[in-house]
């Protein structure tokens, strides 16, 4: 199998961040390129941000964020990436973003922010794999 293009998913979390560091050294090693992707669910954020909610100002955080710290070990690996900031639920979001950029992998960390919706729902890592026909590779911290 030939890695041309991989999708990751972050939150900003350890496991997050620690598949991006994974992400990183594979595209490095394949010449990969990259796309980081981060959902960004206004409504779902409506009920977990304290009022009053500029959701401008916070989807340019999130941007800045996302190709800033996020990032890091993209940049540092010297691959070729771009970001996209996503007004979706994240299973939406990284199955079309697989899908819009053709891409050979996606990647997720095993356990994102919300370990209690997680338990009740089931996490992003365990649901993405049934929602897409692209090969899934959840990266674990340890």
């Amino acid at each position: 199998m030939t890695v041309r293009t991989i999708v990751v998913g972050t939150d900003g979390s350890a496991g997050a961040e620690r598949a991006v560091v994974w992400t990183a050294e594979l595209a490095a090693q394949t010449g990969a390129r990259v796309v980081l992707v981060h959902a960004f669910d206004p409504i779902g954020m409506l009920g977990s941000t304290p009022p009053p909610v500029d959701l401008p100002a916070l989807a340019a955080e999130l941007r800045e964020r996302l190709a800033g710290s996020w990032a890091t070990p993209l940049a540092a690996a010297g691959v070729t990436f771009e970001t996209e900031l996503a007004e979706d639920r994240p299973i939406r979001a990284l199955v079309r973003a697989a899908d819009v950029h053709d891409a050979d992998l996606v990647v997720v960390g095993a356990r994102g922010l919300s370990t209690v919706k997680g338990i009740v729902l089931g996490s992003t890592s365990d649901r993405l794999a049934h929602h897409t026909r692209r090969p899934v590779c959840i990266v674990h911290l340890d």
